[in-house]
Parts: C-alpha cells; sequence; structure tokens
C-alpha cells in the first residue's frame, strides 16, 4: 500500500512541476484594476520592470497609515487576476528583482453576485481585501513579501516594522482573486510573482489508488519537456542628424551589453533620411539583470551614447528618438553624461567603459584631434582642494586609459575643474549626483 501510495503522489507531482512555465510581462499599462493582467497560478509570473505610476485612476488614496487593510495610497502599481482550478491552499511570493525595492500587496476575492461592478465596488471599499501586507522590505530576505504557509502568520500586516508574509488563503474551484502589487519606490527593477498551489484533489486521489489492485508497470512518469527559452525582443528606432543643420546624416549605430563591452547589434542609419531600426534580442530571464549602452558614431563627429536600462524598452520602443551629432570644431566642449564615477573616488562605474572605448576609436579614426579631458566633481563638501586634486584624477584616470591604448600623450591634456561648473547645484537625487561626477571633452585643436 505505501508503495502505491507514493507512485501516486510521484504522479501529481510530476503533472505539476512539468507543466510550470516563465510567462513575462510588460506592466506599464497594467496599473488599474480593470486593466489586471490575466496569469495563471501555474506558471511563474515575471515584471521585467517596474510599474511606473498608480494607472489612469487613483484608486486607493488618503488611507489611515495605521490601517491594516488599505495601503495609504498607491505608488507604482500593477494589477494581476487569476482564477483556481480547483479547491486548494494558495500562498504565493513576491521577490523583488533589487533589495531596494519595497513591494506591498492587497488580495481581493472577486464578488461573484456583480463581476461587471466589481472594480467600483473595490474603490467604494464596499469589498475589501481577504489579505493585505504593508510592512516594510526586509532586505535581509531579499526584500520579499506574499502569502505563507502555517499557522502563524496573521491575514494583514501593517505599514513598517512587521511580518514580512501574511497568511495562506483556501479558495474554492473557479473562485477569482484579484492581486494589486505596490512599489513604493519608483524607477524599480522588477519582480517576479510565484505561486505555491496545494490542490485539495491530493487527497481524494490517493484515496481512490487505495482501492485498486497493485499491478506492476501501471504508471509511467511523463518525460520532462524540453526547456524552452524565452526570449525578449525590442526594436529601438530613430533619425540621425547634423547638430548644426538638422540635416538627416548617414552613421554608424551600435548597442552594446555594459556590463561585458560585447556588441549586440549594429546598423545604419539611412543617408538620406536618417531613419535606423535596431532590434535587442535577450533571454528573457537574463533582461532584467542586463544594461546596455546605445552609441552612434560618424567619422569627423563627436559620438552620442545613451544608456538604457531594461525597464526602459517598452517605452522606448513605441517612439522614435532624435540623435543630433556634432562636428568636431576647435573649441567645441563635449559633455559625455556616461562616463561618471563613484563618490569620492577616481574609478569609474562600470558602465563607463564602453564609452572609454568609442572615445579611444574617436581618438583614433582623427589622428589631428587634440583634447582637453576636464574632471567634475559633485559639490565640494570635502574643501576645495580636496575637490580640484579629485576633479583632476578623474581626468587622468580618462588620459591613462587613452595612453595605453596607444593614443601619444602630446595629444592629451587633463584638467580638474572641482565643483564650479556642476550640472546640479543642488542635485536631488542620485541620478542628479551622479551627473555632476563627470568628464568633458574640450577640442584643443583639429
Amino acid at each position: 500500500m505505501n508503495k502505491l501510495l507514493l507512485i501516486a503522489l510521484s504522479v501529481i507531482i510530476c503533472s505539476t512541476a512539468f507543466g510550470q512555465q516563465n510567462k513575462y510581462y510588460d506592466v506599464t499599462h497594467n496599473g488599474d484594476c480593470i486593466s489586471a493582467i490575466d496569469i495563471s497560478i501555474l506558471d511563474t509570473t515575471h515584471a521585467i520592470a517596474s510599474p511606473k505610476g498608480h494607472g489612469k485612476t487613483l484608486e486607493f488614496r488618503n488611507n489611515d497609515t495605521k490601517s491594516l487593510l488599505y495601503i495609504e495610497r498607491e505608488h507604482h502599481t500593477v494589477w494581476y487576476q487569476f482564477e483556481l482550478p480547483a479547491d486548494a491552499k494558495l500562498s504565493f511570493e513576491i521577490i523583488p528583482n533589487s533589495i531596494n525595492d519595497d513591494y506591498d500587496f492587497m488580495l481581493f476575492e472577486q464578488n461573484t453576485e456583480n463581476p461587471d461592478n466589481f472594480c467600483q465596488a473595490l474603490m467604494d471599499k464596499t469589498i475589501k481585501p481577504i489579505r493585505t501586507n504593508i510592512s516594510r522590505n526586509n532586505k535581509e530576505i531579499q526584500s520579499k513579501t506574499g502569502l505563507r504557509m502555517g499557522s502563524n502568520n496573521q491575514n494583514t500586516v501593517h505599514s513598517g516594522p512587521g511580518d514580512d508574509y501574511s497568511q495562506f488563503i483556501e479558495g474554492k474551484k473557479g473562485t477569482r482573486y484579484f492581486l494589486l502589487v505596490d512599489n513604493v519606490y519608483k524607477n524599480g527593477k522588477g519582480h517576479a510573482l510565484i505561486f505555491n498551489y496545494q490542490p485539495n484533489e491530493v487527497i481524494t486521489a490517493v484515496e481512490k489508488v487505495e482501492k485498486v489492485e497493485i499491478v506492476e508497470n501501471i504508471v509511467e512518469v511523463p518525460k520532462p519537456k524540453k526547456t524552452v527559452i524565452q526570449i525578449a525582443e525590442y526594436t529601438l528606432k530613430g533619425i540621425v542628424t547634423d547638430d548644426e543643420t538638422n540635416q538627416p546624416i548617414e552613421a554608424e549605430v551600435n548597442l552594446i551589453n555594459s556590463k561585458t563591452g560585447k556588441k549586440i547589434a549594429t546598423t545604419t542609419s539611412d543617408p538620406t533620411t536618417g531613419e535606423y531600426k535596431i532590434t535587442l534580442k535577450e533571454e528573457a530571464k537574463k533582461l532584467p539583470k542586463q544594461s546596455y549602452t546605445l552609441e552612434i558614431y560618424k567619422d569627423g563627429y563627436f559620438f552620442d551614447s545613451e544608456d538604457i536600462k531594461p525597464y526602459d524598452l517598452p517605452e522606448l520602443s513605441k517612439i522614435k528618438s532624435r540623435k543630433r551629432i556634432p562636428k568636431i570644431k576647435d573649441g567645441k566642449v563635449f559633455r559625455i553624461s556616461n562616463i561618471n564615477f563613484y563618490g569620492n573616488e577616481a574609478r569609474p562605474l562600470p558602465r563607463s567603459f564602453p564609452v572609454f572605448d568609442v572615445l579611444l576609436r574617436t581618438m583614433k579614426k582623427n589622428p589631428t584631434l587634440k583634447i582637453s579631458i576636464e574632471g567634475h566633481t559633485n559639490g565640494c563638501g570635502n574643501g576645495a582642494d580636496f575637490s580640484r586634486r579629485l576633479s583632476k584624477a578623474r581626468a587622468e584616470t580618462v588620459k591613462k586609459y587613452l595612453e595605453t591604448k596607444g593614443i601619444a600623450a602630446d595629444r592629451i591634456k587633463s584638467k580638474g575643474l572641482s565643483c564650479t561648473k556642476m550640472l546640479y547645484d543642488n542635485p536631488q537625487t542620485q541620478k542628479e549626483m551622479m551627473l555632476n561626477r563627470r568628464v568633458e571633452i574640450r577640442v584643443l585643436e583639429y
């Protein structure tokens, strides 16, 4: 009897595990209840980027900060909906791609009497959440949250320090649920949503097996399905023009993996229209951890370089960018926005190295070009002398890189401008501080 029980359980477990798939979603336009993404609890759901904003309707706001049921207000939300395929116990886990993201959630059971009015009833609070967790993110567990199997969890958890998980639910077949996931912080890196589904039919199936006579080789364990690698694909479009005349020009367009320096795709803009189209194909599960650089290059011109984050791809693929590149001329100053440095250091951020390479290429393709590299700092908090030496050291870092790659030392000068020419005099964000820590290129002779 024990042998047959083990076989039955094995069949049930295998049939569930082999059916799971990874599904990837652009959640940009699913910030409202009426636009909830319909997902399967048998799949692992991936949001390739954090939601941006609260959707078209601010469904929750001005709630008590001590409420056990409701978030104070929506920040950056996505709605999911799903249905139970059988009577079951259900838990789930929301796993941020970055531990700095702080996800809260509310889970609602749809009213079967009037499902068409469900979203309005939810806003009117005539339908209340059955599970809520608004606790502060716990970085020691990678900022995860969700519902957990067990008996020690509460149905609702208030804001601030508290339990990271709420209690699992027991639901009936066909019941539909709506899940609001809210990231407190903007510019998040996305998340995964994984369900733990324990159907009550497991017991029934075992009971039926116990009444069957044991027959050898009656059960065939299904062969695992081949792993299907899902590819995310985005097409970036734009127009390249001369900065002064605004006329279309032919230029080389490259898409580079900023972490590896590997060129992913390359194309050339049309000489008549200036238009280009370049396609990014990346294994979907790897996409959230990547970063990219789009560079525009043409002989006799200074290059354009743009950082691209995975969570920007859905929006960027919908628009046509305009890239204006300037001709190299004596006295011109070119700001390089993505050669940046760690705070109080002359050590460049990893994202800077692809730009080092295109600057090197510019110097090699234009052998008469002589430049001055000018370093800048984000304020003078450690004193004017320290800031001057730091800005000079940052310029020297770029200079030495070019020299080690074969550029003659007499073609390059370096200069530290301290905090005298900050882009943001009173920076409010990490990005503004980072952009202050930069270098600029001044053409001395061409």
